[in-house]
């Protein structure tokens, strides 16, 4: 019976500091360079989102927001950043498919969700 009580209260601890952990969400956004203004638009909704909804189930979410400066290595340089120093468990970004395209395929890789709001049309990439 102790080593009962013993295992549920280490659990309810497990649970409890677990529970206390932020839910990290990784932006990328062309913040400087030629696609700046969309960059700029999308982040403001996305802080407007924030201020709405700054919790999931209870738990904090926390936001790491990048530039990849409208360049599409450091694009993909961003996502790859997010995914393995932030630890982020999903993306948001970026304005403009040609910066959206290299970080999809990384996150891909990774099983990261990375949603981009963006309407791309080409006969190149078919999804």
């Amino acid at each position: 019976m102790r080593k009962l009580l013993c295992l549920v209260m280490l659990l309810m601890g497990m649970l409890t500091i677990f529970a206390a952990n932020d839910i990290v969400i990784g932006i990328t956004q062309p913040l400087t360079g030629n696609y700046a203004m969309g960059g700029q638009l999308g982040m403001r909704g996305i802080d407007m989102a924030y201020e709405e909804v700054p919790t999931v189930l209870g738990r904090p979410i926390k936001l790491v927001k990048l530039d990849n400066k409208s360049d599409k290595i450091e694009s993909a340089n961003v996502v790859t950043r997010l995914i393995e120093q932030y630890k982020a468990v999903a993306i948001i970004g970026t304005y403009s498919s040609a910066l959206g395209i290299p970080g999809a395929e990384i996150a891909n890789k990774n099983k990261v969700v990375l949603r981009i709001a963006i309407q791309y049309e080409s006969t190149r990439y078919k999804g």
